[in-house]
């Protein structure tokens, strides 16, 4: 009867691992815009790490060029999470089922953070 049990956990475990994710996948990008200044910028989606390091906004571009992540990401519900010098937290969740680009921005004011979503990348000049 044991070995009868751990057959079937086997093959349980065997059938969820060769399973094939149906869910289409889509071009995305972030990046790191308006108002930071020698800042220490996190950018996390899905509690993975896109974008460390400290950045600055350029004045010219209006984007910190060392802020700019493109990849890969399935159709579905996602979240995205911004962390400012390690206490400015900001995070929302987005539903991806087309390509998607998100603009990072910071309110020099308040220094609330901000993200702005795009269908097409943002343009620089």
């Amino acid at each position: 009867m044991k070995q009868t049990s751990l057959a079937v956990v086997l093959l349980l475990v065997f059938v969820g691992a060769c399973h094939n994710d149906d869910r289409e996948s889509f071009e995305y990008g972030v990046d790191v815009q308006g108002s930071f200044d020698s800042d220490q910028v996190q950018v996390l989606v899905d509690n993975h790490e896109v974008i460390n390091g400290k950045l600055t906004t350029s004045a010219l571009l209006g984007v910190c060029v060392d802020g700019i992540y493109k990849g890969v990401i399935s159709e579905g519900r996602h979240e995205i999470r911004a962390i400012v010098n390690k206490t400015t937290t900001e995070n929302v969740y987005f539903f991806v089922s087309r390509k998607v680009y998100i603009g990072v921005s910071r309110d020099t004011q308040t220094g609330q953070v901000s993200f702005q979503f795009s269908d097409t990348p943002f343009l620089y000049d």
